[in-house]
């Protein structure tokens, strides 16, 4: 808190004192109040700013070190939550175009197979110029990297968040497993020397997409998140007709992916094994009325998963599901029809 410089006069310095007492003590009371009272609702929260404003004007005949010691003290105090609401705003939302990032395209001749793996036709090289996009990535972990090269001895040119969407740029790469071809109990033996997945760094195919200012190529490893064909969109509402309303409508949504990877489970398969959902977004991250959750990990070398556009409403109970719709998630394509192919 900035104080007022008390005015440089004799006559008026014992009650400059007395203000000044009276200052902290009304300024400790507030702090305390507001440590203490409960957290925002869902639907505010997202909307709080920070605790202090350190463009608050300073009175002439403040002292330099003075000043410098409360601008320090304004940016310590930053409340944590809007720094998170600030890197909420800075994220790309659906429809933002290309995400930035790319380089001149690799020639033909420029490719290595030691050092790019072998020529492959599998995923990008299945529809040049087609557009894919992400899927199944938690926004609060880490974004995709893309390479400047098929190599993760190469320069990240790219960062893929969850709702973003490219090109595919028409070529594939494969690097072999060093294992391929050998014995399996020699393989065990080996396991200690690969990476924690059991792969090579480079071991598996990857995929040259487009960016907004060139190309990357992409590694399909398994990993958080990955790209997709997004098929035809339909209302499934009735499939979730058994969600109860809630107090708190995040509860609804993750009802609703509870009850979407519930439904996709194979019998007798152990769940890490089977789908796997995500809260994409929430309706306050892009002013929207929905929340987007992503469902995939289907055991269907076709159809991968979902994405689900859960609607909610107020309610007397406090919130209650009022639609339900889900777009298709493909791994090689999509039809005329909508469906995956």
């Amino acid at each position: 808190m900035r104080h007022r410089t008390a005015p440089q006069t004799a006559s008026l310095s014992a009650v400059a004192s007395l203000a000044a007492l009276a200052l902290v003590s009304c300024s400790s009371s507030e702090s305390t109040s507001s440590e203490l009272s409960p957290s925002s609702a869902p639907e505010t929260s997202e909307t709080s700013g920070p605790s202090g404003d350190s463009s608050a004007p300073v009175e002439d005949g403040d002292s330099s070190e003075q000043q410098a010691h409360d601008d320090s003290a304004s940016e310590t105090d930053e409340d944590p939550e809007s720094a998170e609401d600030a890197e909420s705003e800075d994220r790309r939302g659906p429809g933002s175009g290309l995400p930035p990032g790319g380089v001149e395209r690799l020639a033909a001749d420029d490719f290595d197979e030691d050092l790019h793996g072998e020529d492959a036709e599998m995923f990008s090289a299945a529809g040049e110029g087609e557009e894919v996009g992400v899927a199944g990535l938690d926004p609060s972990k880490d974004p995709i990297p893309v390479y400047v090269e098929p190599t993760r001895s190469s320069e990240v040119t790219a960062e893929l968040e969850s709702l973003d969407a490219v090109n595919l740029g028409g070529r594939d790469r494969h690097h072999p497993s060093e294992t391929d071809g050998r014995d399996l109990v020699e393989d065990s033996e080996d396991d200690q020397e690969q990476t924690p997945d059991g792969a090579a760094e480079d071991e598996g195919f990857w995929s040259e997409l487009e960016l907004a200012d060139g190309y990357g190529w992409l590694h399909r490893s398994a990993q958080d998140g990955g790209l997709y064909w997004f098929g035809e969109t339909t209302e499934v509402s009735e499939d979730f007709a058994e969600v109860s309303p809630a107090q708190d409508p995040n509860e609804i949504a993750e009802s609703v992916g509870v009850r979407a990877t519930e439904s996709r489970q194979e019998p007798g398969l152990d769940s890490e094994m089977g789908p796997s959902w995500v809260l994409v977004s929430e309706p306050a991250d892009f002013d929207e009325d929905f929340y987007r959750i992503d469902v995939t990990g289907a055991l269907d070398d076709s159809v991968a998963g979902q994405r689900l556009f859960v609607h909610v409403a107020q309610a007397e109970e406090g919130y209650e599901l009022t639609r339900v719709e889900h777009t298709l998630l493909c791994s090689r394509g999509v039809g005329e029809s909508g469906l995956c192919a």
